[in-house]
């Protein structure tokens, strides 16, 4: 998956969006790793949404998401 991340940022590609599980410490773990990973990048979760700027942009940026579970039951949607 980093391979691939890197590989599209050396064809041009600037923002990525890493889909992870609901699981916070899964996503926590995830996070770190691409972080570790992939130093020349910028490395944001779903509370750094403010540092997402036009000036972060230069350098490839990857968003790490945690997954929400959505379903619908009788009729409500449960988040």
């Amino acid at each position: 998956m980093l391979g691939i991340i890197s590989a599209m940022a050396d064809d041009g590609y600037k923002v990525f969006l890493l889909l992870t599980t609901d699981n916070v410490d899964l996503h926590r773990q995830t996070y770190n790793r691409v972080k570790e990973s992939l130093s020349g990048f910028n490395v944001l979760n779903e509370k750094e949404d403010s540092l997402l700027t036009p000036a972060s942009l230069i350098k490839p940026t990857v968003v790490v998401l945690k997954r929400i579970l959505v379903y619908c039951q009788g009729g409500k949607t449960i988040y």
